[in-house]
């Protein structure tokens, strides 16, 4: 069942939380109650924005978009949220129904993931069919696309290298982590591919480098 609180609007304080909400954010009931709600927000700013704009409305309901929120251990999750706004003794307060989609949003990023990752292979496909190119040209036409393979291409990087011929795209900086790949030419090993971080991807998304990328990049 979803998460109820039912919280002041003006400061933000739980006055009420079933039990739904002790289980997700892992504090008891008793606990809860007092607590505000950027104490369980990882994005207390845009926290504090919301409830005064629909505390002006009454018997608004106010559809928030996804954001994320902090367990009692620290583990940062996305969540939807509705919010209904009414009036008590001229008190603003909300309801806050709220929805953990964590595993929606890991089967959407891993759709995501392998759309780019196809359009990733063929793009490097389509790069190796010109054989004509020098090879500087060539992994200047390749390497942009291999930090594709990864579920934060914006964090991350790429290095090719063959016969001494090293083309590297994303920032510069060192790699957080990385998976390299020996490149074989007729039975001889030339060079090798590099794919890594090169800063802190989404906690969302995960740090590591899972097994299907490595295939990928491989």
């Amino acid at each position: 069942s979803d998460t109820i609180l039912l919280l002041e609007a003006d400061s933000g304080r739980i006055l009420q939380a079933n039990r739904a909400a002790s289980e997700l954010y892992g504090y008891p009931v008793e606990r809860l109650i007092g607590m505000r709600n950027t104490d369980l927000s990882a994005e207390p700013e845009k926290t504090l924005e919301t409830a005064p704009e629909g505390a002006a409305q009454v018997d608004a309901v106010v559809q928030i978009p996804t954001r994320l929120h902090r367990k009692s251990d620290g583990t940062v999750f996305p969540v939807d949220m509705n919010l209904r706004f009414f009036r008590r003794d001229n008190q603003p307060y909300y309801l806050a129904a709220i929805r953990d989609v964590t595993e929606r949003k890991r089967a959407e990023e891993a759709l995501h993931e392998l759309v780019k990752q196809l359009r990733a292979l063929h793009a490097v496909s389509t790069a190796l069919q010109q054989t004509d190119l020098p090879l500087p040209k060539l992994l200047d036409l390749i390497v942009p696309h291999l930090p594709w393979a990864l579920r934060s291409p914006a964090e991350a990087a790429a290095i090719v290298s063959v016969d001494e011929v090293a083309v590297r795209s994303g920032d510069p900086g060192d790699f957080l982590e990385r998976f390299a790949a020996p490149i074989v030419i007729n039975g001889r090993e030339a060079g090798r591919v590099e794919v890594g971080y090169v800063r802190q991807p989404d906690p969302i998304s995960g740090t590591g480098i899972e097994a299907r990328e490595r295939e990928t990049i491989e």
